[in-house]
C-alpha cells in the first residue's frame, strides 16, 4: 500500500526487502483496470480463424501487476462452447518487462489470432484477473 501511494518510495521499499527476503508485490486490483473494446471477428485469409482485438487500460495512479485475460467463446444460445485464459506473455508477447509492471494511466492495445476451427463460436465473454 506504501509504494502505491508513494510510488517514489518503491526503489526504498525493494532495497530494505532484498535485505530481509520479503518482497514489495506488484498492485493487483481489478476495479482499476478496465477492458475499453474488445471484438471477435473471422480472418477472411484464414478459415477457422478468428481475431480477438481489445484495448485494456490501467486507469490506476500507480504500477498494477498485469492481468490474465479469459476468453469464454460461446454458442448462438450463449452456451459455453470453450474457455481459455491467457497470460500476461500470451497477449503482449513483444513487451519487454512484463515483470515490472503495467505503468499507471497507460493503455494497451492487444490483437490474438485464435483457431476456433473446432467450436465455431456465435458470440464471446472476455474478462480481466488474477490467478
Amino acid at each position: 500500500a506504501i509504494a502505491q501511494q508513494w510510488p517514489a518510495a518503491r526503489g526504498y521499499l525493494d532495497a530494505a526487502c532484498a535485505g530481509v527476503g520479503c518482497e514489495v508485490p506488484l498492485a493487483r486490483e481489478l476495479a482499476q483496470l478496465n477492458i475499453e473494446s474488445s471484438t471477435l471477428e473471422a480472418d477472411p485469409a484464414h478459415p477457422g480463424i478468428v481475431v480477438l482485438q481489445t484495448t485494456l487500460q490501467n486507469v490506476a495512479p500507480y504500477m498494477q501487476r498485469y492481468p490474465h485475460l479469459e476468453l469464454t467463446l460461446t454458442g448462438v444460445n450463449e452456451d459455453v462452447l470453450g474457455v481459455k485464459v491467457f497470460a500476461p506473455g500470451d497477449y503482449l508477447p513483444g513487451e519487454p518487462n512484463l515483470s515490472g509492471g503495467w505503468p499507471p494511466k497507460q493503455t494497451r492495445a492487444v490483437a490474438l489470432h485464435l483457431d476456433v476451427s473446432a467450436l465455431p463460436p456465435a458470440g464471446f465473454r472476455l474478462r480481466l484477473l488474477y490467478p
